[in-house]
């Protein structure tokens, strides 16, 4: 089994911790926005839903590629990186559940 190395894996371990704090944080806000707000974005078609899944979903994937593509850099290296991750999963969340929510 091939050893990780420790800059790749400190920038794995934040990065989980960064994408689980915003994406908690998305669902939080948005959860309570669901139960004071009737209207919000929710009156937008569901193309903007979809759009912006699309988005989000490429903000993740390509923070991901970068991050393995550059896995010798170190962390302050990475971290803008991490940082679209971080975005775009918590883009994904909203979004969805405004999508459950229609």
């Amino acid at each position: 089994m091939k050893k990780i190395d420790a800059p790749f894996l400190k920038t794995l371990m934040f990065s989980a911790g960064l994408v689980s704090i915003s994406s908690c944080a998305a669902f939080m806000l948005q959860s309570s926005a669901n139960k004071t707000v009737d209207a919000c974005s929710y009156l937008d078609p569901v193309s903007i839903d979809i759009l912006a899944l699309a988005i989000a979903v490429f903000l993740v994937v390509e923070s991901l590629a970068a991050i393995i593509k550059y896995k010798k850099d170190l962390l302050r290296d990475q971290l803008t990186r991490c940082v679209r991750l971080s975005i775009g999963s918590a883009i994904f969340v909203i979004h969805i559940m405004q999508f459950i929510h229609k």
